[in-house]
């Protein structure tokens, strides 16, 4: 489900097919996003930009604030 809806949203914003960018585009439940982020962070990554695409923009902040909960992250995030 993650992929139907981020897949538009990255081709409408960068004029490419998705599967050009779907290796650096982790998208699937919050914790497959911050699985994917997380040797990132390890590394000392403390900026992430996530394009959170959902069924509507609640959906898609909670999961993005899953997210940065998940990476511990959650305090560098502001609206």
């Amino acid at each position: 489900a993650a992929r139907r809806h981020l897949a538009p949203a990255i081709e409408s914003l960068y004029g490419q097919r998705f599967s050009d960018f779907e290796r650096w585009a982790p998208h699937g439940s919050a914790d497959d996003v911050a699985a994917a982020l997380q040797p990132y962070v390890e590394v000392g990554c403390r900026n992430v930009n996530l394009l959170a695409a959902a069924s509507d923009t609640e959906e898609a902040l909670e999961q993005a604030i899953a997210v940065a909960d998940r990476l511990a992250l959650a305090e560098h995030c502001r609206p």
